[in-house]
């Protein structure tokens, strides 16, 4: 149960989910071992910028003058884009993954 900021494609999966509905048909997931994605595992890999979001470092300093704290965690950070260190992981220097897995 998730979504698509798509339209189009949100549009499809209904169509796909009303076909199942009315057919009696059920549709599961089954992940992909790695070795058999390789599409999917090159496009992942790739950097891309646009991704990469990151607050301006004056604004984040000021910030966390006003409210008088000092981070030392950035959760959601990669090795481009962190403002405290350490930060990162599967991004190999990460402290920890999935931030709300605990």
């Amino acid at each position: 149960m998730a979504t698509s900021h798509s339209m189009k494609l949100n549009e499809f999966t209904q169509k796909i989910l009303r076909f199942c509905f009315y057919h009696t048909v059920w549709i599961t997931t089954v992940p992909i071992q790695a070795q058999h994605n390789t599409d999917a595992n090159t496009e992942l890999r790739k950097y891309r910028r646009e991704s990469e979001w990151v607050l301006n470092t004056d604004i984040f300093e000021e910030a966390i003058s006003r409210i008088n704290v000092c981070p030392n965690i950035d959760l959601y950070a990669s090795r481009l884009n962190y403002k405290v260190k350490p930060s990162y992981q599967l991004d190999h220097e990460a402290f920890i993954i999935k931030a709300f897995y605990f």
